[in-house]
């Protein structure tokens, strides 16, 4: 009814005139989106600061530190990782940011990675730094030995955590993904890094 009634009003569907906008004007009409006003200080207001932090706290009081019971390093490394990921790949630090944070995920897991919580942690560091760095061939020349340390890490883990429950099941899918992230590397840059090694 309200159909008809529009009709009459404006007449039938074949006279309607609709006009169509060139792909320049909608594009001038866009809003523009922000620049990240993170990236610009996020590393030295941000991330170097607790990552600072953490290896004086580590050298100072060891293993017996509070910092490492898996509540508070769960969230500290998920805090690094939510961090790196909303400052972008457009940092121009990220290169320092992504040898710093792998050095310091690389050191937990050769401690602290039994506990579920903070395994999950871990894998979500893993797949964050995996995800925004981009120039995967930078990785591949820069990071190989953290590539194959974490390769070989997070197979160890996709063997050992049983599936069937849905805290299992979370970890496998994270470790499978990282698993695949990284070969597509290896794989790809493989004859970039023999060439390089003759």
């Amino acid at each position: 009814m309200a159909l008809k009634a529009a009709d009459q009003v404006v007449g039938p569907d074949v006279l309607k005139v609709r006009t169509f906008s060139s792909r320049m004007d909608v594009e001038s009409r866009r809003k523009k989106p922000a620049p990240n006003e993170l990236a610009k200080i996020v590393s030295s207001a941000f991330f170097f600061p607790l990552t600072g932090r953490w290896w004086m706290q580590v050298r100072a009081f060891g293993t017996h530190d509070i910092y490492l019971s898996p509540f508070l390093l769960s969230s500290f490394i998920k805090t690094l990782a939510i961090i790196l990921h909303a400052s972008g790949g457009s940092v121009t630090t990220l290169p320092q940011m992504t040898s710093e944070f792998w050095d310091l995920l690389l050191s937990i897991v050769s401690r602290h990675s039994s506990d579920s919580t903070v395994m999950e942690a871990l894998l979500f560091a893993f797949m964050t730094l995996l995800d925004i760095n981009e120039n995967k061939e930078r990785l591949a020349r820069e990071q190989s030995r953290e590539l194959l340390e974490t390769q070989k890490w997070v197979e160890t883990v996709f063997g050992n955590v049983a599936g069937g429950d849905e805290e299992g099941d979370r970890l496998k899918i994270m470790a499978a993904s990282i698993l695949v992230r990284i070969k597509e590397i290896v794989q790809k840059y493989q004859r970039l890094l023999l060439g390089e090694m003759v």
